[in-house]
């Protein structure tokens, strides 16, 4: 958001300020708003976040913004996304880094690990801070941050899984090869039990074992109702406190969600109706790959925890939501006019403003409620997935949609492919005796079934 003619702006005090009873801390963010047609997207979302208890969700509150005496416009203020005791309050290992490395500066400190503008194509690999005094990488905490690959080089320290996934390590900032090293194979187990047909790893591990599954089900629930274009793949937040579970959280950066004219890969945005992070992306090249939120909608006993948290933490406060919505738009009205004629993109009059703007906010409050009515149906209806297993052979085939129980589907043709065999047909098990299908069969399903590719050697016969 720099790069447009409203810029946001990262505050650094002297002193640590308490700003308005949010807590003291020297850093804070003024959000601009500028692709907000209402500008009040941010703050519903984080106070539905704290609604809805997940952890650390930032404090914010709505201001004009003057800067020596020039009027700026309406801003958001809000605190930055940080360990600290009054942010994300876990063991600070960034801080541990600072202290045994006193009298150092690490931002002069060599760089370390694979980078470059494609180094995001570099599956497995790690960036670092070439540190002289690293302390034990499992005895402190962790903050790191699902990122968009085209900005995956502009970061410290960080590392791309094995599956594809850009991963930003947030704090430490300035992370020793030893600390990246920690949390990429912790990360990696767990995304290997995800990906996995039954939800264990290699060291018959469970994915439950790596994260807190309330939190991170909460955390989906909440990007798929808000239907934040950026939700499975940039701004998403995960921490690991000393000795704890993944745990996702906090909300940032929902400004793209709530409705917005935007369509991609086939999804129309404003549109209250239909799946997004159930059936997302990743956001590269690479799209036949999906995020870990549909990834892990495959288990169904992640479903039923998201279905939970809808019905226990969602629903009882999207009354609150509204509420919260009709109390920002009036008392923040005269201010957000006045913030929209001085930036208005086409110098529109005052009128034209004011029409625009309640129009939008009365979008904002039907796509709430019409949300709602599609994922109370969403989490009502049984659910069932088809993944298709290589069974020892290369290529990528994701089905990424889900279906309801009962529907007729016809499967995917088969694009795996194994040296020196020859492509039968799909069969339940993956030994062969069980049930068999042909490639492109209509099926009815009525449960979450895996294909497993069948081969047979080919043989070669003089002639």
């Amino acid at each position: 958001t720099s790069t447009l003619a409203k810029k946001p702006f990262n505050m650094k005090f002297l002193g640590e300020p308490d700003l308005f009873g949010m807590g003291a801390s020297k850093k804070w963010c003024l959000l601009a708003n500028y692709l907000d047609n209402t500008m009040i997207k941010n703050k519903i979302g984080y106070d539905f976040a704290k609604e809805v208890k997940l952890t650390f969700s930032p404090e914010a509150m709505l201001t004009d913004l003057y800067i020596n005496g020039e009027y700026i416009g309406n801003y958001t203020l809000c605190e930055r996304i940080e360990v600290s005791k009054e942010r994300i309050n876990i063991d600070d290992l960034g801080e541990w880094n600072e202290r045994l490395n006193q009298g150092i500066d690490l931002e002069t400190l060599k760089l370390g690990g694979i980078r470059g503008d494609e180094s995001y194509l570099e599956y497995g690999s790690s960036m670092w801070v070439e540190i002289p005094n690293s302390p034990e990488p499992s005895k402190g905490a962790y903050l790191i941050e699902y990122e968009l690959a085209s900005r995956y080089d502009d970061e410290v320290s960080g590392f791309i899984s094995n599956y594809g996934q850009p991963i930003i390590v947030k704090s430490p900032e300035y992370a020793s090869r030893e600390q990246v090293q920690y949390i990429r194979s912790y990360y990696q187990e767990f995304e290997d039990a995800v990906i996995s047909g039954d939800g264990y790893n290699d060291k018959g591990k469970h994915y439950s074992e790596y994260i807190d599954v309330e939190s991170v089900a909460k955390m989906y629930v909440f990007q798929e109702y808000i239907k934040n274009i950026d939700g499975a793949s940039t701004s998403l937040f995960f921490y690991k406190n000393t000795a704890g579970k993944l745990t996702a959280g906090p909300v940032w950066d929902v400004d793209l969600a709530f409705g917005v004219d935007k369509e991609k890969n086939g999804i129309d945005f404003s549109d209250p109706n239909g799946k997004w992070i159930t059936g997302s992306y990743l956001q590269h090249e690479l799209s036949d790959k999906c995020t870990i939120f549909t990834l892990l909608c495959r288990h169904n006993d992640f479903r039923e925890e998201a279905k939970r948290q809808w019905e226990f933490y969602f629903k009882p406060n999207v009354e609150d939501l509204r509420f919260n919505l009709d109390s920002l738009y009036r008392s923040n009205y005269v201010s957000i006019v006045i913030d929209k004629c001085k930036w208005s993109m086409d110098n529109s009059g005052i009128d034209d403003v004011i029409e625009r703007y309640d129009e939008n906010v009365s979008l904002l409050e039907d796509f709430i409620e019409q949300r709602s009515t599609f994922l109370d149906e969403l989490f009502s209806d049984e659910i069932c997935y088809i993944e298709y297993n290589s069974n020892g052979g290369q290529g990528v085939m994701t089905d990424l949609e889900n279906y309801h129980v009962g529907t007729t589907i016809k499967l995917e043709e088969n694009i795996y492919e194994k040296e020196d065999k020859e492509f039968l047909g799909w069969n339940t098990k993956a030994s062969g005796w069980g049930q068999n299908y042909k490639n492109k069969d209509e099926i009815v399903l009525k449960s979450d079934l895996t294909l497993y590719a069948q081969w047979e050697t080919i043989t070669f016969k003089d002639k």
